[in-house]
């Protein structure tokens, strides 16, 4: 009777571990929650991978025969966990540069860490020294996360000592890993918590306003379209794709500064469903941003909201 005993709790152990390897080698098939080789959960690079520099044009003389475009942002601008052809600045200068053999150019300014005080402190040195034609703004993000959830904040600097560690050796870990995190954010309510003022974050309201309000002005006296981009918002947390929630509460400062001064805008927020917004992010990064697919859209909204500078580019 005993032995019998024995013998089943052998198999169920037996039975037990062939399910997990089973459910191992499922997450492994469908890639779960993989990111490229090269990169980390937080999408910056491995050891022994360079860091990209998105900047192609560093050491470029400009001039007054090409159309510059000069696009400034975080973490999304910058392109975090896609290759610089990937970014929507990268698809942009593929497609006006080489596809339709315009006169352009796309410096891309963005730098992971970036908020919108960043930005107006490089604004007017920057479309200076690349002669700028029209500057692309997304920011607004950074600005809006929370003190409490700063140091969690994966994308601030690609080398910095606490971004988040490579891939786990066992899928069915980052399973219940993402499982708890999941419940995690869904039991908080981030969101609803994102739109309490007392909330310290990393820039006030004033701050993001003086920001938007010096870059616009900078804009206008250098006499070049400036072209702002709202994101998305995101929805409820699911279990295999858990994000933090897209920090959007300083979108109207966005159209508003668009408004006041008389600028294009793109207002993801209204064009993107909460619902649709998950298949546009990464599903391996817990700070949402946008995949190859997210970056291909945003790039084509920029082409249709420039439709009528673009007729008049000369080509090359």
């Amino acid at each position: 009777m005993e032995r019998k005993r024995h013998i089943a709790a052998l198999s169920l152990i037996v039975l037990l571990c062939v399910g997990l390897g089973g459910v191992e080698l499922f997450l492994r098939f469908i890639k779960f929650a993989q990111p490229p080789h090269h990169l980390l959960l937080d999408g910056t690079p491995t050891q022994g991978h360079p860091y990209e520099d998105r900047n192609q044009y560093q050491d470029t003389t400009f001039s007054d025969d090409t159309f510059n475009i000069v696009v400034f942002g975080g973490a999304w601008t910058f392109g975090l966990g896609c290759t610089n052809e990937e970014s929507y600045a990268g698809i942009l200068e593929r497609e006006l540069r080489q596809n339709r053999k315009l006169a352009v150019r796309v410096v891309n300014m963005g730098q992971p860490d970036f908020s919108s005080r960043d930005i107006a402190s490089i604004f007017e040195r920057s479309i200076t020294r690349y002669k700028a034609d029209l500057a692309v703004i997304m920011t607004g993000l950074r600005d809006c996360i929370p003190d409490y959830l700063e140091d969690n904040f994966s994308a601030r600097k690609p080398f910095s000592i606490g971004s988040d560690s490579s891939l786990a050796s066992v899928r069915i870990k980052q399973l219940w890993d993402n499982r708890r995190f999941s419940n995690f954010l869904n039991r908080r309510n981030i969101d609803r918590e994102d739109r309490k003022d007392y909330v310290v974050r990393h820039l006030t309201l004033a701050e993001t306003q003086m920001a938007l309000l010096g870059i616009g002005l900078t804009a206008h006296e250098a006499g070049i379209k400036t072209l702002f981009i709202t994101y998305p918002k995101l929805g409820k947390s699911e279990m295999m794709r858990p994000h933090y929630p897209l920090y959007s509460r300083r979108n109207f400062l966005i159209r508003t500064a668009a408004s006041n001064l008389d600028q294009m805008l793109i207002d993801l927020e209204e064009r993107i469903l909460p619902e649709q917004t998950p298949n546009y992010m990464h599903d391996w990064m817990r700070w949402p941003h946008p995949n190859p697919y997210g970056h291909q859209y945003i790039a084509d909204e920029i082409l249709m909201a420039i439709a009528p500078l673009i007729v008049k580019i000369p080509r090359t």
